[in-house]
């Protein structure tokens, strides 16, 4: 079979699903980490007032 050529079997419904599944975990899986990375920075960056920060001058 050449690459792109569509393939002659036609997927079942199951086979359908099992790809959605699949694809809606990958995407999670992906989105969660980053969702809650930047939501954790925001967290802690929210807690100082500019009068909190140290700023060392040479």
């Amino acid at each position: 079979m050449e690459a792109g050529e569509p393939s002659r079997k036609k997927k079942t419904t199951r086979q359908i699903t099992i790809e959605i599944f699949g694809t809606a975990i990958a995407l999670t899986t992906l989105a969660l980490p980053i969702f809650l990375i930047t939501n954790f920075s925001d967290q802690n960056s929210s807690h100082f007032t500019p009068s909190d920060r140290i700023l060392i001058q040479p």
